[in-house]
Parts: C-alpha cells; sequence; structure tokens
C-alpha cells in the first residue's frame, strides 16, 4: 500500500533513456497513454494535507484501464517520497457513476496531467519514462531497494537532476510564472 518513487528529469529524447535502461536489463512491459484528472474539494485542502485524489484513464498496448487513486502525505523528506497509495480499478460501466458520485460530494476534476509512458521492470523495480504534455520528459523508478539504481542513473548522460515534486505540483508551478 505505500509507494516509493523518485522522478529523474531527462535532458534528451524518450527513447534513449529506454534504450539505456534496456543496457541495464530492464525488460519492456507497457506502452501507454494516461490521462490523470486531479481532484479539488471545498472543504478540503490537498495541496496543504499533501494528499492527492485522481482518476486515471489509460491507453496501453495491453489494453484500456480505469483507476481512482488516493495518495497520501509524503511520510518523508527529498526526491525519493514514500506515500500511501490506495488504488482502485474500475470497470468501464462504473466510470460514470464514480465520477457522479464524486462530483455529488464536492469534488471537483480541475487539474488535468497528460503523458505518454514506456514501462520497463528489473526484478521489484519498475521504471517509467514519462513524456508529459507541457513539462518534457522525466523518469519515474519505482519499489524496494532503488538506491543502488539511483546512483547509476545520477551518472548517465541524460540525467537532468533529481525532482522532488509531482507532475501535478510542477504544472502548477509552470502555470504560475
Amino acid at each position: 500500500m505505500y509507494e516509493t518513487e523518485a522522478k529523474i528529469r531527462v535532458n534528451g529524447s524518450k527513447e534513449g533513456v529506454v534504450t539505456w535502461f534496456a543496457s541495464m536489463g530492464f525488460q519492456y512491459v507497457d506502452t501507454c497513454y494516461e490521462e490523470d484528472v486531479y481532484f479539488t474539494h471545498p472543504c478540503r485542502d490537498f495541496a496543504a494535507t499533501d494528499e492527492a485524489l485522481r482518476f486515471r484513464y489509460k491507453r496501453c498496448s495491453s489494453g484500456d484501464a480505469y483507476l481512482l487513486t488516493y495518495k497520501g502525505p509524503r511520510v518523508n523528506e527529498g526526491f525519493v517520497k514514500t506515500r500511501l497509495e490506495l488504488e482502485t480499478r474500475l470497470e468501464e460501466g462504473q466510470v460514470k457513476s464514480i465520477l457522479k458520485t464524486l462530483e455529488m460530494l464536492g469534488f471537483t476534476g480541475r487539474f488535468v496531467v497528460r503523458k505518454s509512458r514506456v514501462i520497463l521492470r528489473n526484478g521489484g523495480i519498475t521504471v517509467s519514462v514519462d513524456e508529459v504534455e507541457g513539462l518534457g520528459v522525466f523518469v519515474e523508478v519505482e519499489g524496494g531497494g532503488i538506491e543502488p539504481l539511483l546512483r547509476e542513473v545520477a551518472s548517465a548522460p541524460w540525467f537532468g537532476g533529481f525532482v522532488g515534486k509531482t507532475y501535478l505540483e510542477l504544472m502548477l508551478e509552470k502555470s504560475k510564472v
């Protein structure tokens, strides 16, 4: 239920990063387009509580998926984030009803993040190479024991720095500029 991940900014192409991870023994899993809708609520400031409620539509080479996810506050500081993640997979026929229920409870789907993603895996570590609309290319490394891999990533030719913020935080920050 707890997710541990690190985000890295990429200097270079998504394809070059995928090739680099493949050379490190990572295997291709899937390619997806993801659209994430983040909700706000009039009685709870998710930015202040460091929480998120997200609806995700995934269109992948392996099939489509609909996910409703709650992300709790980060339990540590720094660029490696650990937080509670509760994710529910929805059937297509449930989506309208669930979204309408959230609306009736005062939730508003206010922020949208769109990305194309290539997913790779090696053992218990998952790597997502993301091209995020309006932000650029990033890598998310997820799983336990990711520190040794992160040390290798820091010396990769495409490494553009670790990022401690979520895509939503980066988009909101960019929109204020």
